[in-house]
């Protein structure tokens, strides 16, 4: 299952968000049996904070109960095909439900969206939230972000469908 839900932040909360993320400290990321690192990702185990507070709004929409919040972090993609994702999934620790959010202003031009193995596209847009099991296998696309880099933030859970 798959939920897509845009706008889901008050511009105030995004915004720090946004300063959050600039300021923490990222190191090189592996994911699942990964040879390689080929992004980034936080140095700590779960973000708190202004996160937090996102993750209780992302909650109060509905589509989840019982969630148990295992971890949370975020990714830091710089630009090229180099360091696209690859086809993984968040289900290893027994993950029931992943919500992934896109933080930063965008250009659908610039790619970076998250492709999943049915080959459903969704494009990365400034506040949007997707919510999908954590045994479906997904990827971060290459972008061309002028900035440098796609940031996302990852809140892996156990929880289950309304």
């Amino acid at each position: 299952m798959l939920k897509i839900i845009d706008n889901c932040l008050h511009q105030d909360l995004v915004e720090c968000a946004q300063v959050s993320l600039l300021n923490e400290i990222y190191r090189l990321g592996y994911s699942n049996n990964w040879d390689e690192p080929n992004f980034f990702n936080t140095t700590r185990k779960n973000l708190d904070g202004i996160f937090l507070l996102a993750l209780k709004e992302f909650l109060s929409f509905g589509y989840l109960k019982n969630v148990e919040l295992l971890r949370s972090y975020a990714n830091l993609h710089p630009a090229g095909e180099f360091y696209a994702g690859k086809m993984h999934t968040d289900d290893e620790g027994g993950y029931g439900v992943t919500l992934l959010y896109y933080p930063f202003d965008w250009q659908i031009e610039w790619g970076g969206g998250t492709e999943f193995e049915d080959g459903t596209i969704v494009d990365y847009v400034c506040n949007r939230l997707l919510i999908f099991d954590g045994d479906i296998n997904h990827r971060a696309l290459p972008h061309t972000s002028p900035h440098g880099f796609r940031y996302s933030v990852a809140y892996k859970t156990k929880a289950e469908w309304e």
